[in-house]
């Protein structure tokens, strides 16, 4: 059974992590040129699929927190 201070800091801490998931995807879709260019830099293998996911996932998972 949680207390609710506990649940209050949970809720806090999805909201936070929620903000912080949905602040990295936004910085690489507004960089997408220089996001493509460090995954190609780095060796990542079919880059111009590889972003896109990247930047679905983290601004929907930020959305499912």
């Amino acid at each position: 059974m949680t207390r609710p201070a506990d649940s209050l800091i949970i809720f806090i801490a999805r909201i936070l992590l929620a903000i912080l998931f949905l602040w990295g995807g936004a910085m690489k879709l507004l960089g997408y040129a220089g996001f493509v260019g460090y995954l190609h830099s780095r060796g990542v293998p079919y880059v111009q699929v590889a972003a896109p996911v990247v930047i679905a996932v983290e601004l929907l998972g930020s959305l499912a927190l």
